[in-house]
């Protein structure tokens, strides 16, 4: 059984797309940003693709390798998963 409710499950598809973004606007491959951050390249993978929910200590780290703050992080993420809320509901 998903121990997320949809909402979380779109909020982790959401963070990984926005840490994603910030990476390449960065210009960082993710092994970069995987070797940064101290983790695995196939970690960082799964995160962007939302397969799996990084950990408070992995988001804090992933948030200073791009220079922002992590509350920034996760509502750029909110915000992103709010659009795709509304794209959906409008049929897009």
């Amino acid at each position: 059984m998903d121990p997320y409710t949809n909402d979380e499950q779109a909020l982790v598809h959401a963070l990984g797309r926005q840490i994603a973004a910030e990476r390449v606007a960065k210009g960082m491959t993710q092994e970069q940003l995987a070797g940064i951050v101290g983790i695995a390249k196939k970690s960082m993978t799964r995160y962007e693709n939302g397969e799996r929910d990084p950990q408070l200590w992995v988001i804090v780290k992933i948030a200073e390798a791009l220079n922002i703050i992590p509350s920034q992080l996760m509502v750029r993420a909110e915000a992103r998963r709010d659009e795709d809320r509304a794209a959906r509901v409008r049929g897009l």
